[in-house]
């Protein structure tokens, strides 16, 4: 089995609860289980997040998503060392938090976010999986607070695309300034984009609020100069035949 970073390398930060690439032999997540703050590495098993070292840590508690690790390659952790911003794998009462039937991580809309610590200065392509638990809009993805990613508008003035509903699998095309829900166009013809991006933050607008109410189970990320344009579709139908989106 190879993964959508082995058929398509060259990721500037790679995050998910499942294998990206079988080159990399570290943890999905660290998890710190509320009953105690005792923390532990979760990996994978046959390509897929080991539910059950999960379960087991977190069994009759809540767990919270301390490290989500980079498998590009990298090593741009995104980490949260504040307990009350970090989001939540594991429910004390229903298990392991799934969104299309698969692991996943809750953002709670109120304080949830994890920071990569990582500054570029464009980006070309993101892919993210996204669910709606609710009509609230937050930022998925961040850039040093001027540019947010949302659920597809275009403005510019802020140079900021948005989704009009945060339901599927989106893409953000910075190079060609073109955004997709689902492999749908939403742009609505937008035709420039000029701004700068920064520090690379996921679920809030620079670690405040607008803060995403969602589940988040895969972000990547490939540099401006590493044009995908060409992989989208072939990406996109990756990621859909592992969580079965749209």
């Amino acid at each position: 089995m190879t993964g959508v970073l082995d058929d398509y390398p060259g990721a500037m930060v790679g995050y998910s609860l499942r294998l990206l690439n079988t080159d990399y032999t570290g943890s999905a997540v660290t998890v710190r289980r509320a009953s105690d703050n005792a923390t532990q590495n979760i990996g994978f098993v046959d390509g897929e997040l080991d539910v059950t070292a999960l379960e087991t840590f977190c069994s009759g508690t809540n767990g919270f998503v301390s490290v989500w690790f980079d498998q590009s390659g990298n090593g741009r952790n995104a980490t949260q060392t504040t307990a009350s911003a970090q989001p939540k794998i594991h429910d004390a009462t229903t298990g392991v938090i799934t969104s299309f039937s698969k692991p996943s991580i809750e953002f709670d809309g109120t304080s949830d976010w994890v920071d990569a610590n990582y500054t570029t200065s464009r980006f070309s392509q993101l892919f993210a999986v996204k669910d709606n638990i609710g009509s609230a809009q937050g930022s998925v993805v961040s850039f040093s607070g001027a540019v947010q990613f949302q659920p597809i508008t275009y403005n510019t003035a802020s140079d900021d695309i948005t989704f009009s509903d945060f339901d599927g699998l989106y893409v953000v095309d910075n190079l060609n300034v073109k955004g997709y829900l689902n492999d749908v166009d939403e742009t609505n013809g937008a035709t420039t984009l000029t701004q700068t991006f920064n520090r690379l933050i996921i679920g809030s607008l620079n670690g405040s609020a607008p803060f995403m109410v969602n589940f988040l189970s895969e972000v990547i990320i490939y540099p401006f100069e590493t044009d995908q344009s060409s992989n989208r579709v072939a990406i996109q139908d990756n990621i859909n035949d592992f969580y079965s989106i749209y």
